[in-house]
């Protein structure tokens, strides 16, 4: 967990397995972005557990590219819950730094949702060319009156159907004749505001 980190926050290259195994309420989770936090999360690779994947509580500004979620457990793969500083004392300004980017994520197994969101009221959020599989039916449990865009997200119901090279040794790169391949949209605007590549 992240709490407070108000800028220069990056997560990436990690692989975290079998997480909250006591289960404990509220600690079941894989990684958490706290409140008051920014953050970039990419490239990480979260399977097996309890609770969700990934909680967001941070001030916004998060961008969630790049990441590949297996088998997370009650709560959804992703859940949002962001929160805008309440103080206009506060280090940094009141109010959000902006929405939520969920880019180029891949969410399997995820039998309880891939994206749930809790309380959001930051504007400017972004889901786009994310690949859902083997999930459950309502993947996206994102409320309809928050300010979302949202494109070009694959759905697979059926595992095998998607065409990764080798799932069961955590290879999710497809294979010739996925469908997800080239059926996402250009994101090079988002990636000037990330620095970041989300491709």
């Amino acid at each position: 967990q992240v709490g407070a980190g108000v800028s220069d926050v990056e997560i990436y290259n990690n692989s975290v397995y079998n997480y909250g195994t006591q289960n404990g309420a509220e600690q079941n989770g894989g990684v958490q972005l706290g409140v008051g936090t920014s953050a970039r999360f990419y490239n990480n690779l979260i399977k097996n557990g309890t609770g969700p994947a990934l909680a967001i509580q941070g001030i916004g500004n998060e961008y969630i590219y790049n990441n590949v979620f297996v088998n997370p457990g009650a709560g959804g793969a992703i859940t949002i819950n962001t929160r805008p500083t309440p103080l206009s004392t506060d280090i940094v300004n009141k109010g959000y730094l902006g929405g939520v980017y969920l880019i180029n994520n891949t969410f399997v197994s995820a039998a309880t949702g891939a994206v749930i969101e809790y309380v959001n009221s930051a504007p400017g959020n972004v889901m786009y060319n994310n690949l859902v599989v083997g999930s459950a039916t309502k993947w996206d449990n994102t409320y309809a009156y928050t300010d979302w865009k949202k494109s070009n997200n694959v759905v697979v119901p059926v595992l095998a159907n998607a065409k990764f090279a080798n799932s069961a040794a955590d290879d999710y790169h497809l294979l010739s004749g996925s469908p997800a391949i080239d059926a996402g949209r250009d994101v090079r605007s988002e990636e000037r505001r990330v620095g970041k590549e989300c491709r």
